[in-house]
């Protein structure tokens, strides 16, 4: 009798744990045959392969959805590329584990990947996530350069830590950001590199957004003070920090910068309209975010209207962007932006769209006298258009596109207006027609293009060719095309690129998922490549679901 109530709540746990997810392998060979002047031939040839899984365990409601890839691709520190992690999630409670990233606000803790922990818990309308972990391994100065060639990059290990605390669902709330992300001075031996210091840094923000008269209005702001010492090593004081000395490794090398972002937008049946406006100091930088271009402050209005039952669709921005905020650069760069595209449709068949854009780059003086010979005043011009023609018959369907864009670069610059000054003019028709029955389609096309610089005129043409073949009964598509560009440099022939792929993709019986790729360049054209090269790339991907 105990053997047999082991065995049901046996049963009853087995049935309560759930697996799914997908795993995939895939291999493929390059194989790349370079012809110099001579004639002399050099054959390179290089596998790939990887394996990727994404398997999530389901424990009584509970989710563990947990993610890994390995590949032979490797990095500098010669080393494959490996990552694992998981984010189990049980009603309002989201648990993070191993390599993850998370996002608090757009300027403090923006998606950087970490090794670590975190959390996430939504109980009602209280919002609170945490984090904290490894930002970057620390690596140790290397001047030998590996079989790849690279050379190893010192870097110093980078630990950090978050809270995020707010009120509010997700269409209403107001949410209060602290990040504290640090360098360990320990962690490696100085570096011989004036660019490589370590750093300290704390971020401060408060964020929200809120829908208002029936949902028709919506706003959203956000501000974030961070607070930056970007050599830990070096001495003296900053007065001005002082504040967040309990807080910051605070010396000469700090800084104290704004960022600050504010949505106003109204939505409605027929019309829409947005206003947008940012604000990011001089030396705005955080160790939460990859990349923020900092020193500018721009304001925009979009403004759209909908009539006809939405047959015809007009929308527009217009925009201004300056930078040298404070003053603090001996020039001031303004942009002036607008742009425009309208949508018609013509009965059930013929839709027309246009655009245009205007980009307006201008200098003036700051802290010095500009001198005009150097100084930028640039417009950038795009006009485009199309037209769209669909045939829908009970055995075939149809359709032609054409389209057309002239962009041109104006310098009012008269000294270096003759270096700068480009214009563009492209054209590509395709006409696509297919079975319905059968599902076999297939297409064809001319595109042109004519670019003038001051290294005189290139013209590029050719023909696109497509061919395909959907099986739904079996789960099957094939696929093949073909494009060919024939250059022409002032007037005489430089050669061509031809470009053919090739796929198969087969489902079977849902789970199971394979493909064949075919990949193949063939470059004559000098002004591409000093070499004529053939490239060729086959591989094969299989993929489970589960």
């Amino acid at each position: 009798m105990l053997n047999s109530a082991q065995a049901q709540r046996d049963s009853g746990l087995l049935k309560n744990i759930k697996i799914n997810g997908s795993l995939s392998v895939g291999y493929w060979f390059n194989t790349q045959v370079s012809t110099n002047a001579a004639g002399e031939k050099t054959i390179t040839s290089t596998p790939n392969w990887f394996i990727q899984g994404a398997p999530t365990i389901s424990i009584y409601g509970m989710q563990f959805p947990f993610t890994a890839n390995y590949s032979n691709n490797q990095f500098s520190y010669s080393q494959p590329f490996n990552q694992y992690g998981v984010s189990p999630r049980y009603k309002w409670v989201t648990l993070h584990g191993g390599y993850r990233n998370m996002t608090f606000s757009k300027y403090s803790m923006a998606g950087v990947t970490f090794l670590g922990g975190g959390v996430d818990l939504n109980p009602g309308k209280f919002r609170f996530s945490a984090f904290y972990g490894r930002f970057a391994k620390g690596i140790e100065q290397d001047s030998n350069t590996i079989n790849t060639g690279a050379v190893l990059i010192p870097t110093y290990e980078r630990w950090g830590y978050g809270v995020k605390i707010g009120v509010g669902t997700e269409q209403n709330h107001i949410d209060l950001v602290i990040t504290k992300i640090k360098d360990d001075t320990a962690s490696i031996q100085t570096p011989d590199n004036e660019n490589i210091r370590p750093g300290d840094n704390l971020c401060l923000g408060l964020a929200g957004r809120f829908r208002m008269f029936k949902k028709k209005v919506t706003a959203e702001f956000e501000t974030t003070i961070s607070a930056l010492t970007n050599d830990l090593t070096a001495g003296g004081e900053f007065a001005e920090a002082e504040i967040v000395k309990p807080f910051l490794d605070v010396n000469l090398s700090s800084t104290i910068n704004p960022a600050a972002f504010a949505s106003l937008n109204y939505n409605s049946k027929y019309f829409r309209l947005g206003i947008q406006s940012e604000f990011i100091g001089p030396a705005f930088r955080t160790f939460g975010m990859y990349y923020i271009q900092n020193d500018l402050w721009r304001n925009s209005i979009k403004p759209s209207i909908r009539l006809f039952k939405g047959k015809f669709n007009l929308s527009g921005s217009i925009g201004y962007q300056t930078d040298n905020v404070l003053n603090q650069k001996a020039t001031t760069t303004t942009r002036l932006i607008s742009s425009g595209n309208a949508n018609i449709r013509l009965g059930r068949n013929l839709m027309l769209r246009a655009n245009f854009s205007n980009f307006g780059t201008d200098q003036s003086s700051g802290l010095l006298q500009l001198n005009d010979s150097i100084r930028v005043s640039q417009i950038n011009r795009t006009y485009g258009g199309s037209v769209m023609y669909n045939i829908r018959g009970k055995k075939f369907f149809s359709n032609v596109v054409a389209n057309v864009m002239s962009q041109g670069l104006d310098d009012l610059n008269v000294v270096t207006a003759k270096f700068s000054e480009t214009q563009l003019k492209t054209a590509t028709f395709n006409y696509n027609i297919g079975h319905k029955k059968s599902g076999l389609n297939m297409g064809i096309g001319y595109s042109i293009s004519d670019i003038q610089n001051n290294q005189g005129n290139i013209l590029q043409s050719g023909p696109v060719m497509r061919i395909g073949w959907s099986l739904p009964k079996y789960h099957l598509n094939i696929s093949a095309g073909l494009n060919q560009q024939n250059r022409e440099q002032n007037d005489v022939s430089d050669g061509s690129i031809l470009s053919l792929n090739n796929n198969i993709n087969w489902t079977i019986r849902k789970k199971h998922r394979l493909g064949v790729i075919h990949q193949q360049v063939i470059n004559s054209s000098s002004a591409q490549s000093l070499l004529k090269q053939n490239q060729n790339r086959i591989g094969i991907t299989y993929g489970y679901s589960f």
